[in-house]
């Protein structure tokens, strides 16, 4: 009897919109005990009026080649309904076969789907047994196997029964026990515990809480940082304006001094307490340019007092050491009649401004 070798499942995605990675099936188990079946149908389904319907045969060099997964046909001689399927075969009426899987985890990764597909990809899976099919295998025909639901498809089924519940059953555990783990680290704030086997619609549920519950510690720190922000900018303006009345005040009493002293006149008064209330580095300027200074006194009273023959010479010394030091410019503009009296005793005529 010629053998004839099957394709018991590949890559393709089905009319229902999900692919099996032949990698991801494991042979182990069903190498040990290779049965074959007719359309999936073990004994004890068959509930016809021809009486139940035995495996009709087993596989042989069950082996992967690239993205396929292959089987060799043996039929049992000796079985009369075996020999019937067998004659199809043989005469290509026949021609497909369909792997019972039971599935172990799927995922929904962007990454592994294909173009048509609509529903997850089977990553995992064990192969339980092997039809031949008068519908066609992987690509159209497939029997999966989940915890506690069993879903059979074929082309003839317009709207597999529990085909979703079955992905919904063999979701990867793993992910969702991370989820339930992070959940209930928020125990104190939601006052939710999840356990191990919470469903979906618990999870969302302590999702949705968690995130409000956050959402609104978010809204509270935001408050409380725009109240602390307003406040210190208030106290930077308040220190701001108490420094400059600090030394506003500092440069009347330096000012008001100098021309206590005699050191300035009253129209000078205005431009050195501006320039000695602007800055600490224009008070300083001020102070020390003040303490320079020595009292002003008038031509005419030093003639008074008797000192008319130093008067000249004392004033010919003042601007040669103002000269030497850079400071006539300075005078000029600080005490212009003590410039002008200066200039006259040094060069004998009126200073013209």
């Amino acid at each position: 009897m010629a053998k004839h070798t099957f394709i018991l499942s590949d890559e393709t995605v089905n009319d229902y919109g999900f692919k099996i990675l032949t990698d991801g099936i494991d042979l182990k188990r069903f190498k040990k005990n290779p049965v074959m079946l007719y359309a999936h149908i073990r004994s004890f389904e068959n509930k016809g009026k021809e009486g139940v319907i035995l495996p009709i045969g087993m596989w042989e060099n069950i082996r992967k080649e690239g993205k396929k997964l292959l089987g060799d046909a043996v039929f049992d001689e000796d079985d009369e309904f075996a020999m019937k399927i067998s004659k199809k075969v043989d005469k290509g009426i026949l021609n497909a076969a369909s792997a019972g899987l039971d599935i172990l985890e799927y995922s929904e990764d962007p990454k592994l789907m294909d173009k048509g597909q609509t529903l997850p990809t089977i990553t995992k899976s064990v192969l339980k047994e092997a039809s031949i099919a008068d519908i066609p295998g992987n690509a159209n025909a497939c029997k999966l196997f989940g915890e506690n639901v069993v879903v059979s498809i074929g082309l003839s089924d317009s709207n597999p029964q529990d085909l979703d519940k079955l992905f919904l059953t063999n979701k990867p555990q793993i992910k969702m026990d991370l989820i339930i783990s992070e959940i209930n680290k928020y125990h104190e704030m939601t006052g939710i515990t999840l356990s191990s086997k919470a469903s979906e619609q618990e999870i969302l549920v302590a999702m949705n809480k968690v995130l409000s519950k956050q959402k609104a510690e978010l809204s509270a720190k935001d408050e409380t940082i725009t109240t602390l922000t307003a406040e210190k900018d208030k106290a930077v303006t308040d220190l701001e304006a108490a420094q400059g009345n600090a030394l506003k005040d500092k440069a009347t009493t330096l000012v008001d001094a100098a021309l206590s002293a005699g050191k300035i006149v009253e129209k000078q008064k205005e431009r050195y307490l501006n320039l000695a209330s602007a800055s600490d580095e224009g008070f300083e300027f001020v102070k020390a340019e003040l303490e320079e200074k020595k009292a002003y006194q008038p031509i005419h009273q030093q003639l008074n007092s008797g000192a008319s023959g130093t008067t000249d010479e004392s004033l010919v010394e003042e601007w040669d050491k103002a000269h030497k030091a850079g400071k006539l410019e300075s005078i000029k503009l600080s005490s212009p009649e003590k410039y002008a009296e200066m200039f006259k005793a040094k060069f004998g005529k009126e200073y013209k401004a």
